[in-house]
Order: structure tokens, then sequence, then C-alpha cells
């Protein structure tokens, strides 16, 4: 029978109630048998003396047996308490440690796609970083080209004919991996 805890609780609360009545009434049917025990000394009739005492060691073997009997029935219901509240940490402790794995694996990937994530950024900053700077060194070249074009032409020319030779001459360059 797999009962959950509460009812198993419950069993065991009625049946030491039941038990705990039982042991009030057989103490109230002794306390009125050594009453009656009593009444019977006063009157010396060793016959009543004789089935007092008869009865009373009766009534000692019932409740002594009675007693063993609830021992052994309450010991039975804490047993499958206990195994039942065993059974139930046991699972309860299961379903957090698939919990933590689970969450321990989310946040592995929650992590992976941030990494993935910020390494695709970086490469296209870098990537766009890049291209600027290109620019910016091939407006420097253009500059300086043009300013050496003028000492040494000793003329100046338009600035088509300028960006003209400029790009033929980076063209060049970057043919020859000078960039």
């Amino acid at each position: 029978m797999n009962l959950p805890i509460e009812q198993n609780l419950i069993s065991l609360v009625s049946l030491i109630f039941s038990f705990s009545s039982f042991i009030l009434a057989c103490l109230i049917f002794v306390k009125i048998l050594r009453s009656h025990k009593e009444k019977n000394r006063e009157l010396s009739d060793e016959l009543t003396y004789a089935v007092s005492k008869k009865i009373d060691e009766s009534v000692e073997k019932i409740l002594g047996d009675t007693l063993a009997d609830s021992r052994t029935k309450i010991d039975g219901e804490i047993r499958k308490f206990s195994e039942e509240l065993l059974r139930l940490i046991h699972a309860r402790s299961a379903e957090l440690s698939a919990y933590v794995d689970k969450t321990q694996q989310d946040q592995a990937k929650q992590s992976q796609f941030y990494v993935a994530n910020m390494l695709a950024k970086i490469e296209v900053d870098a990537k766009d970083y890049r291209e600027n700077k290109f620019k910016e060194i091939d407006q420097e070249i253009r500059q300086i080209v043009l300013a050496a074009a003028r000492e040494v032409i000793g003329r100046a020319i338009s600035l088509s004919e300028h960006e003209d030779l400029v790009n033929k001459a980076l063209e060049r360059a970057k043919r020859d991996k000078l960039f």
C-alpha cells in the first residue's frame, strides 16, 4: 500500500490514540479490580481472593500481550512512514540534481552564444577599422605624393590628374604586396 505521507501520519496518530485509550481503560479496570481486591481482603474470603488474583494475572497477561501487539503495530507504522519519507527525499534529491545539471547546461549554451556573438561583432569592428585605416593611409599617401610631385615636377597638377596618378600607384603597390 503506497499511501501519501499525510495519510500514513494520520493512521499513525489514530493508532497511537486508540492505543492510549485502551491503556487508559485497562488502567481504570485494574484500579477497579484493586479496589475490589481490597474489599475482598477485608472480607477475608479466600475464594474471592484467589479469583481476584487469577483475574489480576489474566488482566496483566492480556495487557502485556496487547501492549506487545500495539508496540509491534506502531513500530511497523513508523517503519513504513520512515521508508516513504526516505523514498520522497531520494526522489526530490534526484529532481534537484537534474535541475542543477540542466541549468548548468543552459548557462554553458548561453555563454557560448554570447562569446560567438561578441566574436562576430569584433570581427566586423576589426574589418571596419581596417578599411577606415586603409582609407586614411590612402588619403595621407595622396597628400604626400601631391606635395612630392609639386616639388619634383615644379608645377601643380590638377586634382583629377593627381588622383589618377595616386590611384594607379596604389594599385601597383597593392599588386606588388607593399601593403
